[in-house]
């Protein structure tokens, strides 16, 4: 099933190919990063990515909040270069709840990435809205950008402010064209299955 939508995308020119010695398929969907996926047993991920390291991380640092003072995600490199972090499922251990996208070559349908600008993300997007992380506990800056009913959210770090942001107003159009998206989390919408 996978293997279909990836060539589908690929035969549309909606998604580039990836770049050779590239581990993994290069999209990003609403339920997937890769191969990995929501819902996955991390043991079948792990035999997908297998040569592959897996390090623990605190997942307060991707604007995950909740999870207390151990590092409570995984991140998946292959040799120096992340690939992605996955999190798994607090009522469901074993199984993937989320995932957030590190390296460039990921990409969703309309093409936007880790090292995408505002500005495209803005054209691909035009009603997405942005706003500021209130409970930032690494003091990195992050806004986060996602359209209404979607469960993907790219996230902008140490960056200058890409909205128009007040007391009042906590989202906002994207007027800053220029900044670089850091990464990409892909979490279930409420209602999703996994």
């Amino acid at each position: 099933m996978f293997t279909l939508l990836l060539n589908w995308l690929l035969s549309f020119g909606t998604v580039a190919s990836p770049a050779p010695g590239f581990p993994d398929a290069p999209v990003i969907t609403e339920a997937s990063v890769g191969k990995a996926r929501i819902g996955m047993p991390t043991v079948e991920l792990r035999r997908l990515y297998k040569g592959c390291t897996f390090v623990r991380v605190y997942v307060a640092r991707y604007g995950w909040y909740g999870e207390g003072d151990e590092p409570k995600g995984i991140q998946v490199s292959q040799g120096t270069q992340p690939l992605f972090v996955y999190f798994e499922d607090w009522e469901k251990p074993g199984r993937i709840s989320g995932l957030t996208a590190l390296h460039p070559t990921y990409r969703t349908r309309k093409n936007i990435g880790v090292g995408s600008t505002s500005g495209a993300l803005r054209v691909a997007f035009p009603s997405i809205k942005v706003g500021l992380d209130p409970m930032d506990d690494y003091g990195q800056n992050l806004q986060m950008a996602s359209l209404d009913g979607s469960a993907i959210t790219y996230t902008f770090a140490r960056q200058k402010n890409i909205g128009r942001y007040t007391d009042e107003v906590f989202e906002s159009p994207i007027i800053v064209t220029t900044a670089k998206i850091s990464w990409i989390t892909v979490f279930p919408k409420n209602g999703q299955k996994n």
